[in-house]
């Protein structure tokens, strides 16, 4: 046994080679590291190794607490992980009904603002929609509205 093979016994940390040319689970390796390569290592310069272990900690700490991430339903990592997910996609909803509510207020009148779905009820749920509303392009994110500008026609 190497120094790398008893690391790992004194880490508790199970080694699992993967065969050579296999795409089963090297998919999700791979995004990482592409991920580490796009928005670390060619974004920052290092001075030393200790530079780049606590930018390198940084970094997780951001993705995996509190980067919201599309292929899990905008929870983070650490909220699957710790098994928060339906605690955080209920305040979430909840938040959007509250911000949905006070645009419906200050929305000028004859202007439909569309009412989410509550997720969780198996009604589908309107997240992102472009529409036009008298030659002004609007762009709807989960209740806010954001005006793109007139449309010349």
């Amino acid at each position: 046994e190497g120094d790398f093979a008893r690391y790992l016994e004194v880490e508790l940390i199970d080694h699992v080679v993967g065969h050579a040319y296999s795409p089963k689970g090297g998919g999700k390796v791979e995004s990482a590291i592409g991920t580490l390569k796009r928005e670390l290592w060619e974004v920052f310069e290092f001075h030393d190794r200790d530079d780049a272990a606590r930018r390198l900690e940084v970094f997780f700490a951001e993705y995996n607490e509190q980067r919201a991430h599309m292929g899990i339903d905008g929870l983070t990592p650490a909220d699957r992980f710790f098994g928060r997910a339906d605690q955080v996609l209920a305040t979430i909803d909840a938040v959007s009904r509250k911000r949905q509510g006070a645009h419906a207020l200050l929305a000028p009148a004859g202007v439909a603002i569309e009412e989410l779905g509550a997720t969780g009820t198996g009604t589908p749920m309107e997240v992102l929609r472009l529409v036009l509303v008298d030659g002004v392009m609007e762009l709807r994110f989960c209740g806010a509205r954001i005006e793109l500008g007139a449309v010349d026609k």
